[in-house]
């Protein structure tokens, strides 16, 4: 089966057939969590295409062996036996299929926020098959997202409290979250400091995606990338560009993730965007990078949590987490992610820019030394302040540069 580098805890929005099929099986006592549309269907066609090849196959060889055998054949024990042997096949197929058929539609019922227990109505009689059909047809919604299974939750930081009586300075707050401490739970209400969308009247302002290609091609030349096999993006409006500087530093960004999908109808509200040198010479060798399933893994997440990033980073400055992602080494920690600050601006990127949807920030990410995230991770927010100074402060070329030290 082909490796599959994103999140499996996550859906996977836009996923390829082979990709699709080959979670369906790898996730094969999975009842928690969501299918997308894609990760569903894909996986149903080919089962189905399986099962009509095995048994149109296997029919054949039946009916040549008959023939044969009519005739007095001495070969027909040949393809009877082939024949036999692909209908067992197709039995134990169709028998191994049943469990984690079951697990990919009360998935995909979750994708749509449907309770998985709405998969019993099959068992009513005549109808009950077309009910549950209708039902996982029905779109992805992301507040469907509180049925994953250990997924992160948004929850305030714990505020600093007095030091002791006795003078000596109280033990730092506790981090949530493992130090991505600004992440919605699907209940929790928004920080306050959440700007609700402007809507900006049709022909003051360009579209998102206008607007997002003027402020790139401001910074340098812009060219469109797709993704390679499995690293499709989870939004719905979905693409990467990667931007050429004149001073030879590449940009790679995530263009459609900012508009209007999460929580609160608030969206996500920004774009994510990865800088550094020799990210690669044409868009399909960016596509094939490390560093692009970086900036994958990290949009995914977002698209898949419903959060409004521009608000998190307001309340809480810098965000960490960890993601997996296809890096080298020197960059992976025990369990294989990569540790990935959220939240750092790059000289002359704008800020954000204006569109008819409103504002959509454009926000850096850096890449972790396994040794940065643990300091994190240990010290909390001041730490992944004093670390989001330091890396500010390096050469834009640096920043994911193999060979780059810690800070």
């Amino acid at each position: 089966m082909p490796d599959d580098p994103t999140d499996p805890d996550l859906p996977l929005y836009g996923a390829s057939p082979t990709i699709a099929y080959a979670r369906f099986w790898r996730r094969y006592l999975v009842f928690s969590g969501r299918a997308s549309l894609s990760e569903y269907w894909w996986a149903a066609l080919l089962n189905v295409l399986a099962a009509v090849v095995l048994g149109a196959v296997g029919g054949i060889l039946l009916a040549v062996g008959g023939s044969l055998a009519a005739q007095g054949s001495a070969i027909a024990a040949v393809p009877n036996a082939l024949g036999a042997v692909l209908v067992f096949v197709l039995a134990l197929y169709v028998l191994g299929l049943i469990v984690p058929g079951i697990a990919i539609s009360v998935r995909r019922l979750h994708d749509a926020n449907l309770s998985g227990l709405l998969y019993l109505l099959v068992f009513v009689p005549s109808v009950g098959w077309l009910i549950v059909t209708v039902l996982t047809v029905l779109p992805s919604n992301p507040d469907g997202r509180r049925f994953d299974l250990g997924s992160p939750r948004w929850a305030p930081s714990a505020s600093q409290p007095a030091s002791p009586p006795t003078g000596r300075p109280a033990a730092a707050p506790p981090e949530v979250n493992g130090g991505f401490d600004a992440w919605p739970a699907p209940t929790a209400v928004a920080p306050a400091t959440a700007p609700m969308p402007i809507m900006t009247p049709a022909g003051s302002a360009p579209s998102p995606e206008a607007a997002q290609l003027a402020a790139w091609r401001s910074v340098g030349e812009v060219e469109r990338v797709e993704p390679k096999l499995g690293l499709q993006p989870s939004w719905r409006r979905q693409g990467y560009l990667v931007v050429r500087r004149s001073d030879g530093i590449d940009i790679l960004t995530t263009a459609g993730l900012g508009e209007t999908e999460g929580a609160a109808a608030l969206g996500p509200g920004a774009e994510v965007f990865l800088a550094g040198r020799g990210l690669g010479a044409t868009p399909d060798a960016v596509g094939d990078g490390w560093r692009f399933t970086i900036v994958a893994a990290v949009a995914r997440r977002i698209g898949a949590s419903g959060m409004h990033l521009p608000a998190e980073l307001e309340q809480y400055g810098a965000l960490s987490l960890t993601v997996p992602a296809d890096a080298p080494d020197g960059w992976r920690g025990p369990d294989g992610g990569v540790g990935v600050l959220i939240g750092v601006g790059l000289p002359g990127v704008p800020d954000s820019v204006a569109s008819t949807a409103g504002e959509v920030r454009l926000v850096g990410l850096i890449p972790l030394r396994p040794d940065e995230l643990q300091r994190i991770l240990d010290g909390g927010r001041a730490v992944r302040a004093s670390i989001a100074s330091r890396l500010a402060s390096l050469p834009p070329a640096a920043l994911t540069d193999p060979d780059r030290p810690s800070v």
